[in-house]
């Protein structure tokens, strides 16, 4: 009876370190994906239950300039920003696990910089990388910079994340998360020594996707010789118009009906490279 009482004693203080430790990080503590990524069945629930701070998790990726994107530039970075808002009650301290993933494969897709203190990275075996905290946070925003990979043609990739309100009583029970994801379709970086979007320099298109013909719509300060050039995925160029514009807007329209297809990019440029872009899909 006596060895019996002492066993259950010594689990019971291994199970409270192990959840207490947890506050290191899964990914970290215990090389588990808690993410909510495909192929996973665990998540930061796994080991956090009971809570009923009933929160919310919401993901922002935005680019230099501060705006928030869906599609991306090639090996360009992008900061990220991981939120949960508890509806009710007042977490003692927040915690989370994001990875980025290639949609295709499913396979690691980018590289984590310049996390915040209190936050690190963790390398599984499959791969893939997780950015994820590793001390309780008393802040309910996670914060850090990705850089997208180089790609020859235009994918898409997700951003799992899986953040968690804790009470901090270093048991596991009261707890509660919620996961969210965010899609991005990352871009071929545009050809070499082109600059993009110049001030002064407006061009939208649309239908997107494109059918047969598109209506592109150009505004200018000036009366300007511009080009127009439409690159494939891989960044070959397709074709190249020549277009008087003047100053103001200008109304064009492109026959794109023997296009295949996919995913382009649309350029446009005067003598001295000033140049805007957009990216459209032709069916």
């Amino acid at each position: 009876m006596k060895t019996n009482f002492l066993l259950i004693l010594v689990m019971a203080a291994l199970g409270y370190i192990t959840l207490s430790s947890r506050s290191g990080g899964a990914g970290t503590v215990a090389s588990e994906e808690v993410a909510g990524t495909p192929g996973t069945t665990r998540t930061c629930m796994s080991c956090h239950f009971g809570g009923t701070f009933n929160p919310t998790t919401t993901i922002v990726i935005k680019n230099s300039a501060g705006t928030t994107v869906t599609t991306v530039q090639s090996d360009s970075v992008y900061d990220v920003s991981v939120t949960i808002v508890a509806a009710n009650g007042t977490p003692g301290a927040y915690g989370f696990q994001a990875i980025f993933l290639e949609n295709q494969n499913n396979s690691n897709f980018g590289t984590f910089q310049n996390f915040g203190t209190g936050q690190t990275t963790k390398t599984f075996g499959n791969g893939r990388v997780a950015v994820e905290h590793n001390t309780p946070s008393a802040s309910n925003t996670f914060s850090f910079k990705w850089k997208a990979p180089a790609v020859a043609t235009a994918t898409t990739a997700t951003l799992y994340a899986f953040a968690l309100a804790v009470n901090l009583n270093s048991q596991g029970t009261g707890d509660i998360g919620d996961g969210h994801t965010y899609q991005v379709t990352v871009q071929p970086s545009l050809p070499s020594g082109v600059a993009q979007n110049e001030t002064g320099v407006e061009m939208t298109l649309f239908p997107n996707p494109v059918v047969n013909e598109a209506n592109v719509k150009i505004s200018m300060e000036k009366e300007t010789q511009l080009q127009l050039s439409v690159f494939s995925a891989e960044g070959k160029l397709i074709r190249t118009q020549s277009v008087n514009a003047s100053a103001g807007l200008n109304n064009l329209s492109m026959n794109l009906s023997d296009l295949n297809a996919g995913v382009y990019l649309l350029l446009m440029s005067d003598d001295s490279k000033k140049i805007a872009s957009k990216s459209f899909v032709k069916f």
